[in-house]
């Protein structure tokens, strides 16, 4: 429910907004199973612009939810930006899989 709040408010333009109701999630880690939980990070990583912070939630993302090729993808982008080549070749390889 958070996730989709937020997506629709970031829909919006409403990032500020978005913010605060993925804040409160992030405050309430039993009320969503993990890969949720990751999403939230991975959401607030990026509207705060951390890019630590996202690449930790990615990774999150991906571990929880395998078939997530696009989160692999993007994981594996910023391996490579970050030439960090064999994890970002080990993440290729799962979306080519």
């Amino acid at each position: 429910a958070y996730l989709g709040w937020a997506q629709l408010l970031l829909s919006t333009g409403d990032r500020e907004g978005a913010q605060r109701v993925l804040t409160d999630a992030a405050n309430r880690p039993k009320l969503q199973p993990e890969g949720d939980r990751a999403r939230v990070d991975l959401i607030l990583a990026e509207l705060r612009g951390d890019v630590d912070a996202r690449r930790e939630a990615l990774a999150r993302v991906v571990a929880a939810s395998p078939a997530d090729l696009q989160a692999a993808r993007t994981l594996g982008e910023m391996e490579q930006n970050a030439r960090r080549f064999p994890e970002a070749i080990a993440l290729f390889r799962k979306v080519l899989e």
